[in-house]
């Protein structure tokens, strides 16, 4: 009566899991309590293993244990029985439209990253302690070192010496909102000089507080080494 399909209907958990993954649904409702040695959660647990699909529970269990184990699945909502019609439909509704605005927040996140692994300038993310959190492939490879090499580390662990006594400066301009671009140079994983332009963007949370930076950094090295030649 909602307007959906019910493209299938099992009483054990070990079918419950074989369906979801032959039918791909939009949605599962399940009950906790199931004709099989495996729970209604346990079942939930294997799709989610190896299925994307929101699910909400219909169940006249509601103690600590069960809710507790409950939410390891992420359900999209918990209903007890007896419940009244509009509270399924009001469930089946908000979980359907919370799954497709997820699913478009991740076609959205693949294109930040396709992005950002994709552009010619390099492209490293830290936070307020000055540890970078993220680098693009353009920057490691400017850098001569891996993702694993570089993420984690102390920022100014990059930096030529001199350049080094000037990031606690750079921060507290950042902390004031001050993104103005600036040269720097890196030194390689073989200790060549990296000559850069540095494009910062500093970020703030909702109550105002600094909560790190954005870097896009820009190889001027030949351009550099023209000059002096």
């Amino acid at each position: 009566r909602f307007g959906h399909q019910v493209c299938g209907i099992v009483s054990t958990g070990i079918s419950a899991v074989e369906k979801a993954d032959e039918l791909r649904p939009d949605l599962i409702l399940m009950d906790i309590q199931l004709d099989s040695d495996m729970t209604g959660i346990e079942a939930a647990e294997q799709i989610k293993n190896i299925l994307n699909i929101p699910l909400i529970y219909i169940t006249a269990y509601a103690d600590d244990l069960t809710l507790k184990k409950a939410k390891i699945t992420e359900p999209f909502a918990y209903l007890l029985k007896p419940f009244e019609e509009k509270e399924l439909k009001a469930a089946v509704e908000m979980a359907i439209y919370k799954s497709e605005m997820e699913k478009e927040k991740q076609k959205t996140r693949n294109m930040f990253r396709m992005l950002v692994e994709t552009m010619n300038d390099g492209l490293i993310i830290q936070n307020t302690k000055g540890f970078i959190t993220y680098a693009n492939y353009r920057f490691c490879r400017m850098m001569g070192f891996s993702q694993h090499d570089i993420i984690g580390e102390y920022y100014t662990k990059f930096l030529e010496k001199s350049f080094q006594q000037q990031y606690p400066e750079r921060i507290e301009k950042w902390k004031k909102g001050y993104q103005d671009n600036y040269e720097q140079t890196f030194l390689r994983k073989d200790k060549k000089k990296i000559y850069t332009i540095v494009s910062p963007k500093p970020t703030f949370d909702d109550d105002g507080e600094y909560t790190g930076a954005f870097e896009v950094i820009t190889d001027i090295t030949e351009i550099k080494n023209a000059e002096e030649q």
